[in-house]
């Protein structure tokens, strides 16, 4: 099984996402990053995920009524029964996500995630070390990915990389995307 699914089918409202986008960036610049445990300088940002609006009653109830609804309609359409949270995800140009695990495999860390490039950004590929041999998800416009595993995006040469992400909680990577493919006949 490779560590990630396209599902370029499940398509959602772009412009929606980018309103939503614009109206948290508008709060503030840079309020939440990932950083690669710190070892680097800040190559990605996050807007509307849960530690960042949990204190701000007006951004709590805009995800809820924007973001979180675009989180529950994926689970279910899928029949999921998982946990999430869901944010947008930009990654800086000509920058490099280094080889990571997300949450590092911390007990009740994600271990899937639906990625949605909402700009339909020419996207320099997601590198993953599964099992001992790389491979590369590119020319996607949505997946489902194994959070699980090695994985590292070298965005050297590209421009902002923009992701509406839906972390997965509860289920492991092969069990939900053994249910999205039991959705689709590809």
């Amino acid at each position: 099984m490779l560590p990630y699914t396209k599902i370029d089918n499940y398509v959602l409202n772009d412009s929606k996402i980018e309103e939503y986008y614009q109206h948290f960036k508008g709060y503030v610049e840079n309020i939440f990053y990932r950083d690669n445990q710190g070892s680097v300088p800040k190559v990605t940002t996050i807007y509307g995920h849960d530690e960042w609006v949990e204190n701000n009653p007006e951004l709590k109830e805009y995800k809820d009524k924007t973001l979180n609804v675009i989180a529950k309609d994926f689970i279910n359409y899928y029949d999921l029964d998982v946990g999430f949270n869901c944010f947008i995800l930009i990654t800086k140009a000509d920058k490099i996500l280094k080889w990571h695990i997300d949450g590092a495999a911390a007990v009740g860390a994600p271990k899937a995630a639906f990625m949605y490039d909402f700009r339909n950004t020419e996207r320099a590929p997601t590198t993953f070390d599964y099992n001992g041999k790389i491979y590369n998800l590119d020319e996607y416009k949505a997946a489902l990915i194994n959070t699980s595993t090695m994985h590292m995006v070298d965005n050297t040469g590209h421009g902002k990389r923009y992701n509406l992400r839906i972390s997965l909680y509860g289920k492991n990577f092969e069990e939900i995307n053994e249910k999205i493919l039991s959705k689709h006949i590809y």
